[in-house]
């Protein structure tokens, strides 16, 4: 189980709207004024996500809540959005190979199927975000509350 920190922003009757700001190693890092992913990092600045989860602590607007994250949903969607559009390249590929067609046919069929892929992998990923947020439970109120800004 991951545990991440996040603000509650909103209060809808039995549920809270979360907000939780995501992180990056690199600020920790001695190399992140050279490495790609910390200069990206710092391009893009940090993003909020938000999720609407069951209020079982009867947290308020402004407060600091420790949030669990089961760990097979985060792995699973990871396997969803990064192995499956290449999957579907090697995939189309291969087809393409043994059906022996000429090779500019097997790459466009090969980008064509990463594309398939890409769309599987957001159709899908949607599917287990609704099962991953039901998943999603308030463990604790942090000692330090945050005002609205």
């Amino acid at each position: 189980m991951l545990k991440e920190s996040a603000k509650v922003v909103a209060v809808d009757g039995d549920f809270a709207w979360l907000e939780s700001v995501a992180k990056s190693g690199c600020a920790s890092c001695d190399v992140n004024q050279t490495c790609g992913t910390g200069l990206l990092s710092q391009i893009l600045g940090r993003r909020a996500f938000y999720t609407r989860i069951p209020n079982t602590l009867n947290a308020k607007v402004g407060e600091q809540v420790l949030v669990s994250i089961p760990e097979k949903g985060l792995l699973l969607g990871s396997f969803v959005l990064y192995l499956l559009p290449l999957l579907f390249l090697f995939a189309t590929a291969l087809v393409g190979d043994l059906l022996v067609i000429k090779e500019g046919w097997i790459i466009l069929s090969s980008i064509l199927g990463m594309m398939l892929g890409f769309g599987c992998a957001r159709w899908l990923s949607s599917l287990l975000e609704r099962q991953a947020i039901t998943r999603i439970a308030m463990l604790s109120k942090s000692s330090l509350n945050i005002s609205n800004s």
